[in-house]
């Protein structure tokens, strides 16, 4: 592919031609020759001679001011300027990326590249919200699968924050999921659900889509809809998904889908198939995961399993509230879930005629 545009410029130096030359050599990791490129796009493209200062000696990325300010800037560029940010992002220079989508945008607005990429940008400097307003919009023009899959991240990442937040004012944990999902707007976690919805239906194998738009869907109560989607994450990683992700990011992911399985079955009242999955070695040792199983095991009338369980639970979070320093507000909903799970303890306890060791807790 190279050497056919490189001979199609040579025969006839047409933007269109240096523009897929420049994504090739991107493609290849010649980030130089791919500036290079974009950059003859523009010039081409805009009926002027290029101005060798714009075109990097040595193997650095330079600006591209030279070129906007000398007349390059037409509507028939956008895709070229999109390429040339998304290069500039691709290595860092935030700036400049910056500069190249602002110019794409009053040229091309439908070109849904320069949005998702100017949301990256603004994730980088730490705005948040422009960040997701960004990818929403990008979503919104024609359906952009990373402005879909990023938007719901960004409504799903606010959520943990939010909920972290509720979480040292409120100890209790459900208050604080509650409170959080109200705090981001009902209309916005939709959005994202339906934006996920409609990524899922043709790109059915990204395994952090399902997780993310299972948690979502398991904010909103439709627990069914996420039990399907974490299902979905688990068989993929157990096949050659799991595989593509490294093992490292994937013993991660299986961890992750996991726990968020078994507390989801355990709400749809699936205990034995709660258990399972709160079994498997990546989870059964956390201590979050473990207190579902429990609560499972609880549900289901197996008060021995379930009162080792809640004692496992109870000594984990004693063992970790004693190795920290006990002086921050996150110990507030750690000394909580633990009164809770020494609660749940004496319950059982006293349903398995441990009356005595109900009595001490």
């Amino acid at each position: 592919a190279r050497n056919a545009l490189q001979r199609a410029v040579a025969l006839q130096a047409k933007s269109l031609h240096w523009n897929a030359l420049g994504v090739v050599f991107m493609a290849l990791g010649d980030p130089r020759m791919a500036q290079h490129s974009f950059i003859q796009a523009i010039a081409n493209g805009g009926g002027i001679t290029m101005d060798p200062c714009a075109v990097p000696a040595g193997g650095a990325l330079t600006g591209c001011g030279a070129l906007a300010g000398s007349g390059a800037v037409n509507t028939r560029l956008g895709v070229a300027w999109a390429n040339l940010g998304l290069l500039y992002l691709q290595h860092g220079q935030f700036e400049l990326a910056n500069e190249c989508f602002g110019i794409v945008q009053p040229l091309d607005p439908n070109l849904s590249a320069a949005w998702v990429g100017q949301a990256f940008v603004a994730g980088h400097f730490g705005d948040r919200a422009e960040e997701a307003g960004l990818f929403r919009h990008a979503y919104n023009l024609d359906g952009n699968t990373t402005g879909a899959v990023r938007f719901a991240a960004c409504v799903y990442e606010r959520l943990l924050e939010r909920q972290q937040e509720e979480r040292r004012l409120r100890p209790n944990g459900r208050l604080a999921i509650e409170a959080a999902a109200a705090a981001v707007r009902s209309e916005e976690v939709t959005c994202a659900c339906e934006a996920l919805a409609r990524y899922l239906a043709c790109c059915t194998t990204d395994v952090a889509a399902h997780n993310v738009y299972g948690l979502l869907m398991e904010l909103q109560g439709s627990h069914g809809v996420a039990e399907r989607s974490f299902a979905a994450a688990r068989v993929l990683l157990a096949g050659p998904g799991g595989a593509r992700l490294g093992a490292a990011a994937a013993a991660k992911a299986r961890a992750a889908t996991a726990a968020n399985h078994a507390r989801v079955l355990c709400l749809l009242a699936r205990y034995p198939e709660c258990v399972a999955a709160a079994s498997e070695a990546a989870v059964a040792d956390d201590p979050f995961v473990r207190a579902w199983r429990a609560l499972a095991h609880f549900c289901s009338g197996h008060l021995d399993a379930a009162y080792a369980d809640y004692q496992a639970v109870a000594e984990a979070l004693t063992a970790a509230g004693a190795g920290a320093d006990g002086d921050g507000d996150g110990d507030r909903g750690s000394s909580s879930l633990l009164s809770s799970v020494l609660v749940a303890l004496a319950m059982v306890a006293f349903g398995g005629d441990r009356a005595d060791a109900a009595q001490q807790l």
